[in-house]
């Protein structure tokens, strides 16, 4: 590895967010459930569901009764369905968030089975608004069709970050900042398929490059 890759291998931190989604018996009124599983690669950095400890984000919340035949259900970014997760980190860093999630969600996770569209969006505020809920009032959203994006943690008016000041005592904890990052999106419309659970797996990659060094 050269050493300019190893420059930029140094300057990026990974962290995977793992969502599952299931999608209960189509005939009748179902239950979905989506788990989130994350990891951050470094203490520096702290994401939050704003959901709790088990968030879930359910479609049977907007329609009770999900059935064969049924028009595509929204949840929109100003719905109280929509995942939140506020991210701390250092003032120094930038993000860049990418939502890989599938087209579909499969009948047993099996697409011979059966398949319903499914979507997904994103939008985030880096205005160091006080809470999720002014944060939704001023939001940058992510253009459908698109999947990933890069922002400070606060919004800066240059276009690069500051050189850091680093202490050299021991101890020293990095001031920090909070971006909010919302998830909604869409499931449905619902073909001629048959009763059963439809899943499909999200997986949401947080990069953040830290200049400091």
């Amino acid at each position: 590895m050269t050493t300019e890759k190893q420059n930029i291998a140094s300057m990026m931190k990974i962290m995977t967010l793992c969502i599952m989604i299931i999608c209960g018996a189509i005939d009748r009124a179902s239950a979905q459930r989506i788990s989130f599983s994350t990891w951050t690669g470094s203490e520096d950095i702290i994401l939050t569901s704003m959901k709790g400890v088990n968030p879930k984000i359910s479609f049977n919340s907007k329609r009770p009764v999900i059935v064969a035949g049924s028009e595509k259900i929204d949840i929109g970014l100003l719905d109280e369905q929509a995942m939140v997760f506020k991210i701390e980190a250092p003032l120094g860093y930038d993000l860049t968030v990418e939502l890989n999630s599938p087209t579909h969600l499969y009948k047993e996770g099996d697409p011979n089975k059966g398949a319903i569209p499914v979507s997904f969006r994103m939008a985030y505020n880096n205005q160091e608004a006080q809470n999720e809920f002014i944060g939704k009032q001023n939001v940058v959203e992510i253009p459908e069709g698109f999947n990933n994006v890069t922002f400070p943690v606060n919004r800066r008016l240059g276009s690069t970050p500051p050189v850091p000041i680093t202490p050299d005592f021991e101890n020293y904890v990095k001031p920090k900042g909070a971006a909010y990052l919302y998830i909604y999106g869409s499931f449905g419309p619902v073909g001629d398929v048959a009763a059963g659970e439809y899943t499909g797996e999200v997986l949401l990659n947080v990069y953040f490059a830290n200049y400091d060094n």
